[in-house]
């Protein structure tokens, strides 16, 4: 077959087959397992010519056997570009299109999208901006088809230094980023117009900040520590009713040495734990009176540790943030466990006292008294089938356990008892 009856249907609107036909240095060659059809300058390619290969097809302008100038490339994929050529890569403005239905139309260097140019995926996302080595790199605008939209600065296809996160819900951040996610100083508000300012850390409240929550005309403020967006460490709690806490917290819970004040001027200063009064602390009343010594489970327990016993870390209701107040009782309605407890400790006072024989007297402890020894016969006697308490024994055991305190030995002795 002539070279002059060959025939073929263009892909694209590049340029006319027929008229390239005319071409004095038209040429059609086999080359390898492809067929070139285009002019030629001795024995390489120049001009414009088609390229047929096994899975692939390019239609355009060539340069010393390489793709230059304009041209339109269809690969194996279905995948195709249209645009601009230098030395065989596409450089310059170029459109690709992908056969799931993503395009890119912008600026090429080398074969790689650099400079500025727009993308759009298959399901409604898109990305305005620039680009350096086929990612986005420098300022640009991404829009997600579920509504959120990012205006900034981005590094290799992620948020990178100052930008704005605008959620579909109406939440937007403003600040800095690093690798993707808000780092450093930035702005959050929500879209029920809760605003925190402060520091971040992976996309988390992490360090100081100010929280605040705008309820009708009053406000509760929050301004502290933070880490992995929760309140621990040092911080000021105001709520819109007037209470106010200042004192450590942990895992957004008042806990450790921090003070209460409610609004109808009661005021706890203490221990706190995961939001209850829980340790040594003072709470003082409107009326002026108070109580200090050891609480547990929000409950006023007494003076002396060895009244409150061994605290019991329960895992307690939340009672955040507002409904930890002590109440000017020693129970509480929100706490019938604690009730009962303290129930149990007065009635085993009370069969204590009534063991007791009867008709001792307490006498002064003298300086000569050795309680451990002392203690030691007491115990003795009891031992013995036919052996009583003394009163001098009966007298100097007690003293011995309000001195020496041990809760471990007040346990013992209920154990004897019941």
């Amino acid at each position: 077959m002539s070279e002059s009856a060959v025939d073929y249907k263009m892909k694209s609107d590049l340029f006319a087959f027929e008229e390239l036909k005319e071409d004095p240095n038209f040429k059609v060659r086999r080359l390898g397992d492809a067929i070139y059809m285009g002019t030629m300058d001795g024995d390489k390619r120049n001009g414009r010519g088609i390229m047929r290969y096994k899975n692939r097809l390019y239609e355009g302008e060539w340069k010393d056997d390489l793709r230059d100038g304009e041209g339109f490339e269809v690969y194996k994929n279905n995948n195709y570009y249209i645009g601009g050529f230098l030395q065989g890569k596409a450089h310059g403005k170029g459109i690709y299109k992908w056969a799931t239905g993503e395009v890119y139309d912008g600026e090429w260097e080398a074969g790689t999208k650099q400079g500025y140019g727009i993308w759009k995926g298959k399901n409604g996302d898109s990305y305005i901006g620039e680009w350096k080595n086929s990612k986005a790199h420098g300022y640009g605008v991404h829009t997600w088809s579920s509504g959120d939209k990012y205006e900034g600065e981005w590094k290799e296809c992620l948020k990178f230094g100052q930008g704005t996160d605008f959620f579909a819900n109406g939440d937007v951040f403003s600040g800095s980023y690093f690798n993707g996610k808000p780092f450093g100083k930035g702005k959050y508000v929500w879209a029920n117009g809760s605003t925190y300012i402060g520091d971040f850390k992976n996309g988390l409240k992490h360090g100081k900040g100010r929280w605040q929550k705008e309820e009708g005309d009053q406000i509760s403020v929050y301004e502290g520590e933070y880490v992995n967006d929760k309140k621990e460490g040092f911080g000021v709690f105001r709520w819109a009713t007037g209470n106010v806490y200042e004192g450590n917290f942990k895992a957004d819970e008042r806990d450790g040495h921090g003070k209460m004040t409610w609004n109808d001027r009661t005021c706890y200063e203490g221990d706190w734990f995961r939001g209850i009064q829980h340790g040594y602390g003072k709470i003082v009343y409107p009326d002026g009176s108070s109580k200090e010594g050891y609480f547990e489970n929000n409950v006023y327990i007494g003076k002396m540790k060895e009244d409150a016993g061994n605290f019991t870390p329960l895992d307690p209701e939340k009672i955040y943030p507002i409904s930890s107040k002590q109440n000017n009782t020693k129970s509480s309605p929100n706490l019938g466990l604690v009730v009962e407890q303290e129930k149990e400790r007065d009635r085993i006072k009370d069969v204590i006292k009534k063991s007791r024989p009867q008709g001792l007297e307490k006498t002064k402890k003298t300086r000569g008294s050795k309680s451990p020894s002392l203690f030691r016969n007491s115990t003795s006697q009891l031992k013995s089938k036919k052996a009583s308490p003394t009163p001098k024994a009966n007298r100097t055991a007690s003293k011995f356990f309000n001195k020496r305190g041990g809760s471990k030995k007040r346990k013992v002795l209920k154990n004897k008892l019941f």
